[in-house]
């Protein structure tokens, strides 16, 4: 079966609209400029599977990471807040 309602019926009653349209009913929307749009249900976004850890081959990791900082780079990360 097919309905067809004005853009402003539309406005007012979507959601009971698309719950015609997800229940296999022809929607259409029709404005006052002629202009006609029909209301259609998609189908649930397929899932991908997780890749844990999957960033990780975008980061990098200096062979050095861990080595003492220069000058007093220590000292930047051990003042207190400012806000203290």
């Amino acid at each position: 079966m097919s309905r067809t309602v004005s853009l402003e019926e539309a406005e007012r009653d979507l959601s009971r609209l698309i719950q015609r349209a997800a229940g296999g009913e022809d929607v259409v929307i029709v404005a006052a400029d002629g202009l006609r749009t029909r209301l259609v249900t998609l189908p649930p976004p397929a899932r991908t599977p997780r890749r844990p850890a999957h960033a990780l081959k975008l980061t990098a990791l200096a062979d050095d990471f861990d080595s003492p900082l220069a000058g007093d780079g220590l000292a930047i990360f051990e003042r207190p807040l400012e806000s203290e």
